[in-house]
């Protein structure tokens, strides 16, 4: 019989994550050590199925459509959040940031994707907002 692996969420932060089930696990968020026996778990034959349930299930803590090819990149994040505003004539920053923030996506990276788009021209800066050329 193979290996067995477990998913779980680390009560300390909240986070979920997979480790082999013969050993004491550590978050890899966190770094705190976790008593396998007291966590509530599922236990898995391949860390491939793993790594898929821990994947899911930080996707649907998170609010966010679960991609069962994998995890969503930081620009697929980014363009359902630009996506989100295609009904708006023009958007403050700061409502991207919120919703970007939301799907886990950092400040610094949201704005240097801004500035971006608006070297490219897909987006054209007014008063505080953006006009998006693209939507």
């Amino acid at each position: 019989m193979g290996r067995k692996f477990i998913v779980a969420e680390c009560p300390s932060c909240g986070q979920y994550f997979a480790a082999a089930l013969s050993k004491e696990p550590s978050c890899p968020r966190c770094g705190e050590k976790l008593n396998s026996n007291g966590l509530p778990k599922n236990i898995v034959g391949s860390w491939k199925t793993a790594a898929k349930i821990v994947q899911r299930k930080q996707a649907e803590k998170t609010g966010e459509n679960y991609n069962p090819m994998g995890m969503y990149t930081k620009t697929e994040k980014f363009e359902s959040v630009i996506q989100s505003f295609r009904e708006s004539k023009g958007v403050s920053v700061s409502d991207i940031l919120k919703k970007a923030e939301k799907v886990g996506l950092g400040q610094d990276w949201v704005l240097k994707r801004l500035d971006y788009m608006e070297r490219e021209g897909m987006l054209v800066r007014r008063r505080g907002g953006v006009e998006f050329t693209y939507l």
